[in-house]
């Protein structure tokens, strides 16, 4: 249920952002760096992994 809340709190700011002038720019902007963010983090974890894959092999 408290997934839920949040999920619906997001939609609500995302639709305020998109309302306001060069809205639909700014979430396309925040949407592709969260995804370089997140191409970033997965590279270095495999960078992590080949150097040393003792560390991970838990996961």
């Amino acid at each position: 249920m408290r997934d839920l809340a949040i999920l619906f709190i997001h939609l609500l700011t995302t639709m305020a952002k998109l309302m306001r002038p060069d809205g639909g720019r700014a979430a396309v902007a925040r949407n592709s760096l969260q995804d370089y963010e997140l191409k970033m983090v997965i590279e270095m974890a495999k960078e992590m992994n080949a150097s040393n894959p003792a560390c991970c092999n838990a996961i």
